[in-house]
């Protein structure tokens, strides 16, 4: 073999193991990223949050709201999941509003009478 060969075996070798390696780096990203969605996919929906806190007759109120009240009830379930999560609420959701959610809501205590305020659509 003449020397050239010999170059051009070193280069070629070394063209190799960098394809070699983009291509571990490649699939290391992909599982990576595979791992974050898979983690994203666990993470609860703001619906199945509230689901898991709704007392008796919950359920029957949340599915008469969201037909109902679509778009109103998708954004109450929204908050609700996020006060639920940061450990704002506590209860067990039953479709009445204790009074000690009076910072939740723009309702008067006077109006609807003392402990409990209203129900709402869910």
């Amino acid at each position: 073999m003449s020397e050239e060969d010999k170059d051009l075996e070193r280069l070629k070798a070394k063209r190799l193991a960098e394809m070699r390696n983009n291509i571990s780096s490649q699939r290391e990203q992909e599982k990576v990223a595979a791992s974050q969605k898979e983690q994203q996919d666990k993470k609860p929906s703001p619906r199945e949050i509230i689901v898991k806190r709704l007392g008796y007759r919950g359920m029957e109120v949340l599915q008469n709201a969201e037909y109902q009240f679509p778009r109103e009830t998708e954004i109450i379930v929204l908050k609700l999941s996020e006060l639920i999560s940061s450990g704002d609420i506590k209860e067990v959701l039953d479709g009445i509003i204790p009074s000690s959610w009076n910072q939740y809501t723009n309702e008067d205590e006077n109006q609807c009478g003392k402990g409990w305020q209203a129900r709402i659509p869910f």
